[in-house]
């Protein structure tokens, strides 16, 4: 539904306590692990995301076909899940999730004995699997430019197996913070994880943990430093570690050479907007790359110029995201193109448009990159506000309590 975002301005001081979604990266590793090996380690803070929602409906009801929407990570998690369990599914999802390549995946799980039809177009969901993991080799070899979410799958799979196949990863050049990720998961469960060059070895046994405390969601944070620059106001979100092991955390380092500063309190994280100084020019987006959304709509607010490198992945997200913030930002005056597999946003002009058209092809994170210019603008209309339930279902509830609010359109 078409609606309007207009704001009031509000000078009060008092810092906006924001409870952010818990990780999803985090919430879909950990129950990947604890329903693979059957134990009831509780799991707090789950993150009530759309895409983790369904994911655990996936592996938690005995139905033969799953529909996963948009959610690339839980549909690419869950192919290994059942593959590795030897579970006959099949898999679908709407027009955007058709069109994100699942073939290197494929090809790794039918080497080791799975059989995985495609229903439609090769190399694409929907898929049935016919039959599951039969003959694993001790090694796992991966040959894939697409998506570290491959690896981090096939590494959370393979402690399904003694002794656990090693798993080489070949041409991967971007994302390996995710992978590293999935590392500091397997520990947790007592798998120690060894990464030499291209070469992944998992030890270890299962050690059971008794509970697993979900973090904030640092991509979801992203937001919150990006209003605190739009709106001026003090935000202290509630439960954020000072330590990390999420990518997105980079949001911090990031966000404060745009001025935005942040103290730890008594585990929260209070934010502040100070005054931008000289913010690097160039960044490279390879292990963050969920945060170049909300970064490009900051460097365009500060009118400041910027080269992202290292972002061609987002041409294959929920939308063509080079695509839609390249629209939106030349709405706003601004330049964005492509120069020797560089994104350069440069300023052209100091007058924003009356009115500001927010066209978010189903994208959450393109809704809540520029969303806050309504601060700024007049009448901005956006197209669909329900896609932000997928990673960040309060944010317009937040918006609220910064004197936004959403009318008909």
């Amino acid at each position: 539904m078409n609606q309007t975002i207009k704001y009031t301005q509000n000078d009060s001081q008092s810092p906006i306590k924001v409870n952010l979604p818990r990780s999803k990266s985090l919430s879909h590793r950990h129950l990947f692990l604890r329903h693979l090996h059957d134990v009831n380690t509780e799991i707090t803070g789950i993150s009530n995301s759309r895409d983790t929602r369904i994911f655990i409906n996936a592996i938690s009801n005995n139905s033969a076909v799953v529909d996963f929407l948009d959610a690339g990570t839980p549909s690419r998690f869950a192919l290994v899940y059942f593959s590795v369990t030897n579970q006959p599914k099949t898999l679908t999802g709407n027009d955007s999730l058709k069109n994100r390549s699942i073939s290197d995946l494929v090809t790794t799980l039918c080497q080791q004995g799975a059989r995985i039809e495609y229903l439609d177009k090769t190399g694409y969901f929907p898929v049935t699997i016919h039959r599951g993991i039969t003959n694993p080799k001790m090694v796992w070899e991966i040959t894939t430019q697409e998506s570290s979410q491959f690896v981090s799958a096939l590494m959370l799979g393979a402690t399904a197996f003694k002794p656990i196949p090693k798993i080489r990863v070949n041409d991967l050049k971007h994302s390996w913070s995710y992978i590293n990720l999935s590392a500091d998961v397997l520990k947790a469960w007592g798998f120690p994880v060894n990464i030499n060059d291209n070469e992944i070895s998992i030890g270890g046994s299962l050690r059971t943990p008794e509970s697993i405390d979900i973090e904030i969601d640092w991509g979801s944070a992203s937001f919150v430093y990006l209003l605190a620059i739009f709106t001026k106001k003090t935000f202290r979100i509630i439960g954020a570690n000072r330590k990390s092991c999420q990518a997105d955390y980079q949001a911090v380092v990031a966000f404060d050479s745009l001025g935005v500063k942040t103290q730890f309190v008594n585990n929260d994280a209070i934010i502040t907007y100070q005054k931008v100084q000289n913010p690097p020019v160039e960044i490279d987006g390879s292990d963050c790359i969920d945060l170049i959304p909300a970064l490009a709509s900051a460097y365009a607010y500060l009118q400041k110029d910027i080269a992202f490198k290292g972002i061609e992945k987002l041409a294959v997200k929920e939308s063509n995201r080079l695509e839609r913030i390249e629209f939106h930002l030349r709405q706003l005056g601004f330049s964005w193109q492509e120069l020797s597999g560089k994104y350069i946003l440069t300023n052209n002009s100091n007058k924003y448009p009356e009115q500001f058209n927010i066209y978010t092809h189903y994208d959450h994170r393109i809704a809540m990159a520029f969303a806050p210019w309504a601060s700024i603008i007049n009448t901005v209309n956006i197209d669909d506000t329900t896609c932000t339930e997928k990673s960040f279902p309060e944010y317009w509830e937040l918006l609220k309590l910064c004197n936004f609010e959403l009318l008909p359109h």
